[in-house]
């Protein structure tokens, strides 16, 4: 089910043509040298790039697109396995609406093109393991189902949580996304919030990925794994975020991140972006770690 939901976000002529949706290999030097260029020459995306941190800086950002080509890999032909043991399916929500014509968001990327489905793929994916997770957990206690056949009841009392923070102006459009396409889904399985403790200890609105990962709350209760679902260049910022604040996440919680696509074209634009973002959090405005959060695959 899951494979057939990331398939119809793509057109035949992208199923075709799979590999156009990565950055191949001969291209990742490129995409370092872009990034480095940005973060060395351009003093206001990061202060400290002064001449001693420069082979700090390439360091860092080696393993950075070492980590997302392997992240990236796994969105063609097949996903990351699911388990029954997974506790909070994690949106890290990205630009634009889940559903159009209703509480239209609009950001600073609205005027990419590419960007526009991003929220509503990472919304369906993260449902659809919600689904599978409930189904297994059904088929451990003899209950055979699809994915189709689970029902509001199967949700509350086997699915796991379903979490999306956001800023309060978003989640208009999520909560009535939910309401119109998946009313099997009970209010009490989705963990949703528009507030967060800053690092300062302020309470405020969320505004961006590092809130969202520096005020990270969980369900109240023992969680076993949180699946966390955004593109790989994205999901991968989220994570060196969050090991800024390692301890939003329960000691003995695995972390598996899940990246999917995004469309056909648009990768080396998005991921150059989120890498540059990412080296900015960490050297200029200190809202990420020099190392991800240890996630798994």
């Amino acid at each position: 089910m899951i494979n057939r939901i990331i398939r119809s976000m793509e057109s035949t002529e992208e199923h075709r043509t799979a590999n156009s949706l990565l950055i191949q290999k001969d291209e990742l030097p490129i995409l370092k040298q872009e990034v480095i260029k940005c973060a060395i020459l351009d003093k206001a995306q990061i202060t400290n790039a002064a001449d001693q941190v420069k082979p700090e800086v390439q360091k860092v950002l080696t393993e950075m697109i070492g980590r997302f080509d392997d992240l990236q890999r796994i969105t063609i032909g097949g996903h990351p396995p699911v388990y029954e043991d997974t506790d909070v399916v994690l949106i890290i929500p990205g630009p634009g609406s889940v559903i159009h014509g209703l509480g239209e968001v609009t950001d600073r990327y609205s005027s990419l093109a590419y960007t526009r489905k991003m929220n509503r793929a990472r919304v369906r994916v993260a449902i659809e393991i919600m689904l599978d997770v409930t189904k297994r957990r059904l088929a451990k206690k003899g209950i055979e189902k699809t994915t189709a056949q689970i029902t509001r009841e199967d949700i509350l009392n086997h699915g796991p949580y379903l979490h999306y923070a956001d800023p309060p102006e978003r989640m208009v459009n999520f909560t009535e996304a939910l309401r119109q396409y998946y009313p099997q889904i009970p209010q009490e399985k989705v963990f949703m919030y528009d507030k967060i403790i800053d690092l300062t200890g302020e309470e405020r609105d969320i505004v961006n990925t590092a809130d969202q990962m520096h005020g990270l709350v969980l369900p109240d209760m023992p969680i076993r794994r949180i699946v966390a679902v955004a593109d790989p260049a994205h999901l991968l910022r989220a994570m060196y975020q969050l090991g800024r604040t390692p301890e939003r996440i329960p000691d003995n919680t695995v972390v598996q991140a899940w990246p999917i696509h995004i469309t056909l074209g648009a990768s080396f634009d998005q991921t150059k972006r989120q890498l540059v973002g990412t080296l900015t959090s960490i050297y200029k405005l200190g809202t990420a770690a020099k190392e991800p959060y240890p996630y798994i695959l």
